[in-house]
């Protein structure tokens, strides 16, 4: 039977998503601002939930309808079978909800749409399980639901997080480097950019290794999802034998770590390039690395072409980006050196992108 999900997204790359989901066998994909709409079975959410690379969580839509007042969100909430998804036990359940609320003039604030969900919940599931209210930033699943409730104007859809965190937190990254990239944007960043898993690629300020080691699970067109349990395992209709069928057709079969030497990390920070041979052995991928400046860059004698990608930390290793207009202004200046490569780049909103000095530039995607 179909279901309708959520997937969520940075603001901005929406039309990645739908692409990467439609490849997943999604259907009647829809998008809204962060995110996008799908219906499909079971089978679907937990395929995307091991294999999408872009989204930040995954929902299930459980009501969706409309809701004028206050009296009409409860008994709406009041319908979604909460008994048929929430297990009797004897542990208290934790329910943290995330309310998104415009142009509705029947409520107060987030803080009165929050109290009547859950309310809702506590009613319904009185009885068979004790709930408590709880924040939700906490990142442990084991007994706690998230609930998404979306209201604008007197439109409401209620949500239920099936990952059970936010799904770049993937089990290889340990530690942080200096403004870290999420895992979901460096492969946004791949796919915006049209790379190709044969295209020698350089990340000369890798930082904790994020890009080269996105750039070689897709290379070897493995999971990205580490993650053992979600918070979907937990709901009574959870179908541990779909999920094992889907585990085994999408896992990762590799035994050994495969070396990419066509995928480059540099950074001129030693302890940068240390994290990030860390991270590739958590990983099981194999790059090329190296202790190297930016500023110095040039192009591998076995490469006619590639692609150049950074996210350079601005504020915190480089002076308001002094080492990415270097890197642009070699790139200008050795024209027949970099003949054939492409260059891009991260630039955050709130600095003026230098100019593009003779190259020719395209802004792909402005998000947040």
């Amino acid at each position: 039977m179909a279901q309708h999900y959520f997937a969520q997204i940075s603001p901005g790359l929406e039309g990645l998503l739908k692409d990467e989901l439609k490849s997943l066998g999604a259907r009647k994909i829809q998008l809204e601002e962060g995110g996008a709409m799908f219906q499909g079975t079971r089978k679907h959410l937990y395929r995307v939930l091991h294999q999408s690379r872009l989204a930040n969580l995954i929902y299930w839509t459980v009501s969706e309808g409309t809701a004028p007042n206050a009296h009409a969100l409860f008994e709406r909430a009041m319908k979604v079978s909460w008994n048929e998804i929430i297990p009797p036990m004897d542990e208290v359940l934790r329910v943290s909800i995330r309310v998104s609320l415009s142009r509705h003039p029947e409520f107060q604030g987030t803080g009165e749409v929050e109290s009547i969900v859950f309310r809702a919940i506590e009613r319904s599931l009185e009885g068979k399980r004790q709930v408590h209210s709880a924040h939700w930033n906490e990142e442990d699943i084991e007994n706690h639901l998230r609930v998404l409730v979306r209201v604008q104007d007197h439109r409401v859809s209620i949500r239920l997080d099936a990952a059970g965190c936010l799904m770049h937190k993937r089990g290889w990254r340990q530690q942080e480097g200096e403004a870290p990239l999420r895992p979901t944007l460096a492969a946004a960043m791949l796919k915006l950019l049209n790379w190709s898993k044969d295209e020698p690629l350089i990340d000369p300020m890798c930082g904790s290794g994020t890009i080269p080691i996105e750039a070689s699970l897709m290379a070897d067109q493995v999971s990205p999802r580490l993650w053992t349990r979600y918070a979907c395992h937990d709901w009574l209709n959870f179908d541990k034998e779909l999920w094992q069928t889907e585990t085994q057709a999408f896992s990762n079969t590799k035994t050994s770590p495969k070396f990419h030497p066509h995928i480059y990390a540099l950074d001129i920070n030693p302890e940068a390039v240390a994290l990030t041979q860390s991270h590739l052995a958590q990983s099981q991928q194999m790059v090329q690395v190296s202790q190297g400046d930016v500023r110095q860059l040039t192009a591998p004698d076995q490469h006619e072409t590639g692609l150049i990608i950074v996210n350079p930390p601005y504020g915190l290793r480089v002076n308001e980006g002094d080492e990415t207009k270097a890197l642009l202004r070699s790139f200008a200046e050795n024209k027949e050196q970099w003949q054939g490569w492409r260059l891009g780049m991260i630039y955050p909103r709130q600095l003026t992108p230098p100019a593009p000095q003779g190259l020719v530039g395209k802004e792909r995607a402005r998000f947040q």
